[in-house]
């Protein structure tokens, strides 16, 4: 008897798989509901991962939500095909919008055009505006996108990948900093990761190769810097009783160069970094007059920073380092 009630229930179970809404049709009633501005019936189709890292309230007030409230009527959708892999479904949807680029520019250019013509015909604008506002003659764009969708206890599910995103975000963020900082090798990995988390984001591959050509640029750059003698650091005060590091600069090398970076480091009594900032006492620009040269082989400069907004423990002494250089063509 027990085993009978257990193979019913299996079968159950089965029979109500088996015949629960698809990957297509959750997919099309996601877009409808969402279209329409339902949220509270779209949310519930979202995956448990996109639940758990954004709440209804978030979800109904991110900002695609406001432009679907205002555009949301004038956008249609069409599931075009479901390709299921196992627990996993990519669904193609065209969906057909108003072209907001192609309205906005013409507005623009009328609106342009009426200005600079000297004509003030508001109630010419007001008719544009209400045309477009209500839907007459909106020109419409027709695009495919691909939504993901994954097989969960309760049945087929829209997978938005809010994790994803939000973890892939802040590791481009990271990778911003590592290269100002001129770690481009960190950078790339830092992006690398960042698209593991979210394949669909377009500009991360470009971002990588970018961050492959500084690396390799960088790296031709900085096998100079041990051509380029820093000597007769000091800490000490100018003639107005200013503190400030003096120094100078030696290119030792056979290249002439356009900027010379150096890094000022702060240290404490032990010697450690506390504090650090980049100058540029070699910057040429166009004019090329004054100060504003290049270093040629064999020159020197001096230069002279005056010390703002030390660490309370820093102990006067400074290690300064050449950090960039740029090569005047």
């Amino acid at each position: 008897m027990k085993r009978f009630v257990v193979l019913i229930m299996l079968a159950m179970w089965v029979t109500g798989c088996a015949t629960g809404p698809g990957p297509k049709e959750v997919m099309g009633k996601y877009l409808d509901a969402y279209g329409k501005g339902n949220y509270e019936e779209a949310y519930p189709l979202l995956s448990s991962s996109d639940k758990t890292a954004k709440s209804l309230d978030a979800f109904s007030e991110s900002e695609e939500s406001e432009f679907m409230a205002i555009l949301g009527p004038k956008v249609s959708y069409q599931v075009k095909g479901i390709k299921t892999e196992g627990d996993k479904a990519k669904a193609a949807v065209e969906i057909e919008s108003p072209d907001i680029k192609g309205v906005f520019g013409e507005l623009l250019g009328k609106i342009m055009a009426l200005v600079l013509g000297g004509e003030q015909d508001n109630k010419a604008l007001e008719k544009m505006l209400n045309e477009r506002v209500q839907g007459k003659n909106w020109p419409t764009t027709t695009r495919t996108e691909y939504y993901d969708l994954v097989n969960e206890k309760d049945g087929w599910k829209v997978f938005l990948n809010y994790e994803g995103i939000d973890k892939s975000q802040e590791l481009k963020n990271k990778a911003e900093i590592l290269e100002k900082q001129k770690k481009y090798p960190e950078a790339t990995s830092a992006l690398e990761e960042a698209s593991k988390l979210n394949p669909k984001d377009t500009e991360i591959p470009g971002r990588i190769k970018a961050m492959d050509r500084k690396a390799t640029e960088y790296k031709a750059r900085k096998m100079y810097f041990d051509q380029i003698e820093v000597r007769d650091v000091s800490v000490e005060p100018n003639n107005l009783g200013q503190l400030g590091v003096f120094g100078e600069l030696k290119n030792r090398g056979d290249r002439t160069l356009r900027a010379v970076a150096v890094t000022v480091y702060y240290l404490d009594k032990e010697g450690n970094g506390i504090h650090e900032k980049t100058y540029y006492p070699v910057l040429a620009t166009g004019e090329l007059v004054g100060d504003n040269q290049p270093l040629k082989p064999n020159y020197a400069k001096t230069f002279w920073y005056r010390i703002d907004r030390a660490p309370s423990d820093w102990a006067k002494k400074v290690k300064v380092a050449v950090t960039d250089v740029e090569f005047h063509e």
